[in-house]
């Protein structure tokens, strides 16, 4: 009986993943087009009704737009921002706290961040960094700024991740991978990625320096902490 049970769990498991190989690919094209579709979309209505000069000015181009067109429902407009904000928050919530969950159990973060609540299996110490992070971002006065900055740097790594995904493709081309999508995917996110570095660098130099220096203070931590035991 138990082997049967063992041979029924991995046959369980084999077509789970195999629907992930093919449904995960898909419900990432799918979502990224239409999430791409109905911003093309919305910035072409926005620069239809509203001049450049409006759209600079403008605190809040959705509620000018709004007022341009529907007056009455105004209103309307900071309730759905807010609602989307709650949203983002907690997506970003789920996504990073794990990131940091997942980072502390490779020794990247002290080994308190790598524990779970017993009850609902849930990274709670990982969310508390967040919280306490995100309360003294709030503190700074030019939050703009720190916008361009926490932008600039996620660009950075999501740039030295599509760059990692063509180098083990071509370095190890028969490692085991549980997704694989056409390689020409992460090539062109990675063409992307530079084109918007270079852009962001050019425009902003200030920003992107004063990034690209806080990233690379982590290295000497990385080298002891890590890199050390790595060797040893």
């Amino acid at each position: 009986m138990q082997i049967e049970y063992d041979a029924a769990i991995k046959e369980r498991e084999n077509k789970i993943m195999n629907k992930l190989d093919k449904n995960l690919p898909r419900a990432i094209i799918i979502s990224m087009t239409i999430v791409t579709t109905v911003y093309i979309v919305a910035n072409i209505a926005y620069f239809s009704v509203l001049s450049p000069i409006e759209v600079i000015k403008s605190s809040a181009v959705a509620v000018t737009f709004t007022e341009h067109t529907v007056g009455k429902i105004t209103w309307l407009i900071p309730i759905l921002i807010a609602i989307s904000v709650m949203g983002s928050m907690n997506g970003t919530s789920l996504s990073m706290s794990r990131l940091f969950f997942v980072g502390a159990r490779n020794n990247h973060l002290p080994s308190i961040i790598s524990m779970i609540n017993c009850r609902f299996l849930t990274p709670a110490p990982s969310l508390l960094i967040i919280l306490v992070l995100t309360i003294i971002m709030q503190g700074f006065e030019n939050i703009f700024y720190l916008i361009e900055m926490m932008g600039f740097s996620f660009c950075t790594v999501l740039t030295c991740v599509f760059a990692g995904q063509v180098y083990l493709r071509y370095k190890e081309p028969d490692l085991k991978r549980p997704i694989k999508l056409p390689i020409l995917l992460p090539i062109f996110l990675f063409l992307i990625s530079i084109v918007l570095l270079a852009m962001t660098i050019v425009q902003r130099p200030n920003e992107s320096l004063t990034t690209l220096l806080i990233m690379a203070l982590g290295i000497p931590f990385y080298i002891i902490g890590v890199g050390w035991e790595i060797q040893t």
